[in-house]
């Protein structure tokens, strides 16, 4: 649940972009637990990974824009949101032919790396939708936002307190994170609908 904005994946802004070294995952091994970066994750085993490391240098709330460091876990139960982006981010980097001064979400196109397009996330989100079991009309209310939507929305149903949702998301403002966090009720219903299961309240985001 990274609640990535556009800016951060996509070829939009690419001085905001997620940097293939600002990605480190925590790996078990045979001595010790150790940090791989993201550009040599291709030979580890996905039941390795027990964390990641993620760095941010230009989101909202860096306000002395020195970075932003977060940490996600695979601990504890198997439902756990943390471990399933962390599954989800380290398949990414295996598959993909990362360097160190690449963008995170990169690939090959016209044989050099390049930043995915944001019809491309908008296609592979609708995708994504119509697997969890959206209807076509729910899922074509998906946008690349909505997993910001999605994420804060998914933590408040965790628990997680608005507070600790802005540091995750890179909210500067509290009020404008809450706003992102949606009941399934008032005018924005029908998009809180496509985002969030009504019958077990679990939000539709990676």
């Amino acid at each position: 649940l990274l609640m990535l904005r556009r800016s951060e994946y996509a070829a939009t802004a690419t001085q905001h972009a997620l940097r293939a070294a600002g990605v480190t995952f925590y790996v078990a091994n045979h001595e010790s637990p150790t940090w791989i970066p993201s550009h040599d994750l291709r030979q580890t085993d996905l039941a390795d990974i027990l964390g990641i490391k993620i760095v941010f240098f230009s989101r909202k709330n860096d306000k002395f824009k020195k970075g932003m460091t977060l940490f996600f876990w695979t601990a504890d139960l198997d439902a756990n949101p943390q471990k399933n982006l962390a599954l989800v981010l380290a398949t990414w980097a295996m598959r993909t032919t990362l360097t160190p001064g690449s963008y995170f979400f990169s690939h090959m196109a016209n044989n050099q790396l390049q930043l995915v397009l944001p019809a491309e996330v908008q296609v592979r989100l609708r995708s994504a939708g119509l697997r969890t079991g959206l209807s076509p009309d729910q899922a074509n209310l998906l946008r690349p936002h909505s997993l910001r939507i999605g994420g804060a929305t998914a933590y408040s149903n965790l628990g997680l307190s608005a507070e600790d949702t802005a540091t995750l998301g890179g909210w500067a403002s509290l009020p404008t994170c809450i706003e992102y966090i949606w009941s399934g009720t008032g005018t924005n219903s029908r998009a809180a609908t496509a985002m969030t299961g009504v019958q077990d309240n679990t939000a539709y985001t990676i």
